[in-house]
């Protein structure tokens, strides 16, 4: 019985490989997509190419590191309503937040 325990909680700490695999192939296709489709238009307004495909390439970033840091995190710690209810209302103020146009892309 204690030897099933520590398989499965060595199991459980070993890295998905195919699952960070898929998660980096298919975020390197959306920002090679930004690219794709913003560069004249970025080039026009912005007089860069790359402008929003470096922004989008930061978001990238910030978002692997954060994956790092939740993937360290044991998922119990959710089972608590205070924190799964926080989160949900971050998750809402931030999509909220989407509907909020910034004014320096609306020159008159």
């Amino acid at each position: 019985m204690t030897e099933e325990k520590h398989l499965v909680k060595r199991k459980s700490k070993q890295l998905d490989l195919g699952l960070l695999i898929v998660t980096l192939v298919l975020l390197a296709f959306g920002v090679i997509m930004v690219l794709s489709a913003s560069a004249p238009s970025a080039f026009r307004q912005e007089g860069d190419s790359f402008f929003y495909f470096k922004k989008q390439g930061l978001f990238a970033i910030a978002g692997i590191v954060v994956m790092i840091f939740m993937s360290k995190v044991d998922y119990k710690i959710y089972s608590s309503k205070l924190i799964s209810r926080g989160l949900l209302g971050i998750a809402f103020i931030l999509l909220l937040l989407v509907l909020v146009p910034r004014s320096r892309y609306y020159k008159k």
